[in-house]
């Protein structure tokens, strides 16, 4: 393979790579069923990557405990180890708290997954910065790559990189402790509830219906009871009267709380069947993986945004401590 066509092919790998992988930091931002087979997936791009590296990973590892190895290149070397281990980690975590792929499996063994739940989480945010320091470190030949593809002018080049750059950096600072990428980094010691989805809303939403629901009872206990109040007086006002019109008026009152408690009968045989309803839609959603949540693509875009800037963060930091040494080391 040519040497032009092979890079080519790396960086069209790489960027579906990239897709694949920032998509997966939201799980519902597509469906659970993409979260799940996506992550076992990009396991097989990241085989794929690592063979049209074999040659730079078998040369290095040979030589990799030597005085005369460059400090980077055993850095580098060491941070594609952690990616592979990082993302291991999480794919085995991520089948012990399936919620589809693996869901009946996992539910017959019986475990708390409250630890793979911080793995998983604690190791997607560690991958993220380790993904990010491996764009950093090779950027160089990223950016050479892009130069010559689309013959742009280094007067025009420059400018647009570093607008680009400050966007990246800003927006990626904004989203650490926006996104959840802060929590996750510190779950470990700071335990939270849910992760990469939206389970606390759901919560909140379904604690909103039931107060709701205790407020709508509480006023048909009022209007029961003030009703029940107005009878009574009606009845004592009634007792002047004669004794058929109150056999009437009993049996009007009869009647009504006959009426009263039917349309109540009716009511709750409704309620039933709409919960049934629900629950049926609720779990072929489950099973679909879905869980009830639409696609937007507003949530696409801003998941992309949001774990690209961080990620752009991580590489412009190292990409800048990198050249800073490499001039100093130049100039010593």
């Amino acid at each position: 393979m040519a040497k032009g066509v092979k890079l080519s092919a790396k960086i069209a790998l790489d960027v579906v790579m990239f897709l694949i992988l920032v998509l997966l930091y939201k799980a519902k931002v597509l469906t659970l069923t993409y979260h799940e087979v996506a992550g076992i997936g990009i396991l097989l791009v990241f085989l794929v990557h690592f063979l049209f590296n074999w040659r730079w990973i078998a040369n290095n590892a040979k030589k990799l405990f030597s005085v005369q190895t460059p400090a980077r290149t055993k850095f580098s070397y060491w941070v594609s180890i952690a990616l592979v281990v990082s993302f291991l980690i999480i794919v085995i975590s991520g089948v012990f708290i399936s919620k589809v792929l693996f869901k009946e499996q996992i539910e017959g063994l019986a475990l708390d997954t409250s630890i793979f739940r911080t793995l998983h989480l604690f190791f997607s945010a560690i991958s993220l910065i380790l993904v990010g320091i491996h764009l950093g470190l090779y950027w160089g030949m990223v950016k050479g790559f892009f130069r010559k593809t689309f013959k742009v002018s280094e007067a025009v080049a420059k400018p647009i990189c570093y607008v680009l750059l400050a966007a990246v950096v800003i927006f990626g600072a904004y989203s650490v402790p926006t996104s959840g990428f802060s929590q996750w980094l510190l779950c470990p010691v700071i335990p939270i509830e849910h992760g990469h989805g939206d389970k606390g809303s759901q919560g909140e939403t379904a604690g909103s219906d039931e107060h709701e629901s205790a407020e709508r009872g509480n006023e048909s206990g009022d209007r029961a009871a003030s009703e029940s109040t107005e009878r009574a007086e009606r009845e004592s006002t009634g007792d002047h009267e004669a004794d058929g019109d109150a056999e009437r008026a009993n049996k009007g009152d009869r009647e009504e709380a006959a009426d009263e408690e039917a349309a109540r009968d009716n009511s709750a045989e409704g309620d039933r069947g709409d919960a049934s309803s629900e629950g049926a839609q609720s779990e072929k959603k489950e099973r679909s993986g879905n869980h009830g949540n639409n696609v937007e693509l507003s949530n696409v875009l801003l998941t992309i945004a949001q774990f690209t800037s961080i990620m752009g963060l991580f590489a412009a930091i190292t990409y800048y401590i990198n050249e800073a040494l490499r001039r100093r080391k130049k100039t010593a």
